[in-house]
């Protein structure tokens, strides 16, 4: 009795093991997502990428034993994420959104949303071991969408948020024959969304008509200003300004530029609000990029900056006075 007790134990203990052995070998599987995805043009419901066939996002390599049990049937790899009960996998779609709301993955090879189909060897005859072939096709190994539109700027995202990493092979849809098996795996757990936003920009010109040596002298002539007009399709995030002077510049710190064909007068430039720099301080003109003191906060916004011309030398030299200020804009 003894010995037939201990024969019975050792039976269960091997029945044990082999559920939780393996049918296949060397399996390695490789998300390629790209590090950053431009969305900027994108709706909402775009594909972003897609984890099945045909798709460059995937690289694999592995085999799986064929046997009489898998004839008729494809052998595939899956990502458990769900209890399983029942027999057949009943087919359907199934959605699942990230936490953040920024991605939507959308399978229709889930096994009655219990698992996600990696891999299969598109097989349904043989014997021995046998590689894998690809993904499913269509949306059976699923595919991402975008499912909300990010804020302006990047937006760092998971695009495999919903893998559990719990790998078991299967025949065709049968669920009773699961086994669980090791993977290398490796899928990045970040990428970024870019939304950029795009500004048209726009500057008015300024003339001062005719005006006195008096006037110069005394440095009684009125600023007029110069309006750097934003209009862009959303909230721009940051942004620079840099200043040069076409005919070069006469005094960079106090944002003076000379004129080519009349070097007794200059143009001097102010910040007309507190925008960029305080007001009625002087736009530095050297090149250098300017980050300005606050955020746009609206998606259509302008710059004023004030100017007047200024006398260079003791007596200003009759005659036109003509130039340009090249204003250099970088969006972020």
């Amino acid at each position: 009795m003894k010995k037939s007790l201990y024969i019975i134990s050792l039976l269960s203990l091997l029945l044990s093991v082999d559920a939780w052995g393996a049918r296949c070998r060397n399996l390695v599987v490789k998300y390629n997502i790209p590090a950053s995805i431009d969305v900027t043009n994108k709706a909402v419901g775009a594909q972003l990428y897609s984890f099945g066939a045909p798709t460059n996002i995937i690289s694999f390599s592995g085999q799986c034993l064929r046997g009489a049990n898998t004839n008729g049937q494809f052998i595939y790899l899956v990502d458990q994420y769900g209890a399983t009960s029942g027999g057949t996998c009943p087919r359907g779609k199934v959605d699942k959104t990230s936490t953040d709301g920024y991605l939507k993955f959308t399978s229709t090879g889930s096994c009655g949303n219990t698992s996600w189909l990696l891999l299969a060897d598109y097989k349904t005859s043989g014997s021995g071991y046998t590689n894998f072939a690809g993904p499913g096709g269509s949306t059976d190994s699923g595919v991402m969408y975008l499912a909300k539109k990010p804020p302006p700027g990047k937006t760092t995202v998971n695009p495999t948020f919903m893998l559990k990493r719990n790998f078991y092979s299967r025949i065709g849809e049968s669920r009773p024959t699961l086994m669980k098996e090791s993977v290398s795996f490796t899928a990045p757990t970040s990428i970024v969304l870019i939304n950029k936003v795009s500004c048209g920009v726009s500057v008015n010109d300024v003339s001062f008509g005719n005006q006195t040596a008096t006037a110069l002298k005394t440095n009684t002539i009125a600023d007029k200003t110069i309006n750097i007009a934003f209009t862009c399709n959303n909230r721009l995030p940051t942004y620079t300004l840099s200043f040069a002077g076409k005919d070069g510049v006469n005094n960079a710190a106090n944002g003076i530029i000379k004129v080519k064909d009349n070097a007794s007068i200059g143009y001097q430039f102010k910040w007309g609000n507190g925008v960029v720099k305080p007001t009625n301080s002087a736009v530095t003109i050297n090149g250098a990029a300017i980050t300005p003191n606050t955020k746009p906060t609206a998606n259509n916004f302008t710059v004023p900056i004030l100017v007047k011309p200024v006398l260079l030398s003791t007596s200003p030299t009759p005659g036109s006075a003509n130039t340009a200020l090249t204003i250099n804009v970088k969006l972020n």
